[in-house]
C-alpha cells in the first residue's frame, strides 16, 4: 500500500513538473498581452462571439475555428484557448518531429493533428478565423526544402494564408536576438 501511494505521488510530481513550464509560458504570454491569451483583435472578436452564442438560442452560425500551428499538443496554449472559449473549435498541428503523446486527452473542443511538414496542412481553403504560429521561430529553417523554391518560413506563411478565412487573423512571434541573449539585462 505504501509503494502504491509513493508511486501515485511520484506520478503526480512528474505531471506537475511537466505542466510548470507551459503554465509559466502561458502566464508570461498573458502578461505581455495585457492579461489576454491573444494579442490581435481576435481576442475581442472571440469574447463577443462566445457571449453572443451563449445568449442567443437561435440558429447556429458557423463555428469560429482556431489553428495552433506548431504548438504543443497538450497542456499548452491551445488547451488554454479551448477552455477560455468553449464554443470555439481549436486544432493543434504538430510536425512529425515534435513529440506528441496521443494518449493525453484535452478539452472536448480541441483536436490534435500530426503532419509531415507544417507547410502541408490537411485543411481546406478558408477554414480558420485565427492561426497562431507562435513557435515558427523554433521549428522552421531558412533553407529551402528539397524540391521547393522557397524557404520553410515562406512556405508556412503561404499555407497559413490559404487556410485563413478572409478577415481572419494570423498571430506569430519574432524573437529579438538582443533580448533573447540579453544576459543579466
Amino acid at each position: 500500500a505504501e509503494k502504491a501511494q509513493f508511486d501515485k505521488v511520484e506520478k503526480e510530481q512528474l505531471v506537475l513538473a511537466q505542466l510548470s513550464q507551459p503554465m509559466w509560458a502561458m502566464d508570461a504570454l498573458r502578461s505581455l498581452n495585457g492579461g489576454n491569451l491573444l494579442a490581435s483583435p481576435a481576442q475581442r472578436v472571440l469574447a463577443q462571439t462566445s457571449s453572443k452564442r451563449r445568449i442567443s438560442q437561435g440558429p447556429r452560425k458557423r463555428s469560429f475555428r482556431i489553428l495552433d500551428l506548431g504548438g504543443h499538443s497538450s497542456c499548452d496554449w491551445a488547451w488554454q484557448a479551448a477552455h477560455e472559449f468553449p464554443n470555439v473549435k481549436v486544432y493543434t498541428v504538430a510536425s512529425k518531429n515534435q513529440a506528441v503523446n496521443s494518449a493525453i486527452k484535452g478539452p472536448p473542443n480541441h483536436r490534435q493533428v500530426t503532419v509531415a511538414n507544417l507547410w502541408e496542412l490537411p485543411f481546406g481553403n478558408n477554414q480558420f478565423d485565427l492561426i497562431s504560429a507562435r513557435s515558427m521561430h523554433a521549428l522552421l529553417k531558412i533553407k529551402c526544402p528539397a524540391g521547393k523554391d522557397r524557404d520553410e518560413y515562406d512556405l508556412v506563411l503561404k499555407e497559413c494564408m490559404r487556410c485563413l478565412r478572409p478577415g481572419g487573423y494570423l498571430e506569430f512571434q519574432l524573437l529579438d536576438a538582443e533580448i533573447s541573449r540579453a544576459g543579466p539585462h
